[in-house]
């Protein structure tokens, strides 16, 4: 428990760094006209680099569950954000209205 509690500050900073990627993100893409796809690779660098510290410092148990919880948060929230700011996927608005966090979570669970 105590390992967890030390974790927190990695978890909460993965939390606030992929929401800025998400939300920061979906604007750009949209304003910009880039394909908010592309912004995968740096949220792989947020969960590659929280993983590292993590795992260094408390161990890979801890390091996993992080990584999980993050991974989750942005395959549900994160999602919904670029949704609801419209993010430049290269999709249409039917292919989007198919796409639904539960059809993200099976995605997300296959990674791990």
């Amino acid at each position: 428990m105590t390992q967890l509690i030390q974790g927190l500050p990695f978890l909460i900073g993965g939390l606030i760094s992929v929401t800025i990627i998400d939300t920061a993100g979906a604007i750009a893409s949209r304003r910009l006209g880039f394909n908010y796809g592309y912004l995968t690779f740096a949220s792989l660098i947020v969960y590659t680099l929280i993983g590292s510290f993590v795992s260094k410092k408390l161990g890979l148990d801890i390091a996993i569950l992080i990584s999980l919880i993050i991974s989750f948060y942005e395959g549900t929230v994160g999602y919904m954000l670029s949704k609801k700011l419209n993010a430049n996927t290269g999709l249409t608005d039917e292919e989007l209205q198919k796409l639904t966090v539960s059809f993200n979570l099976p995605v997300i669970y296959s990674l791990y």
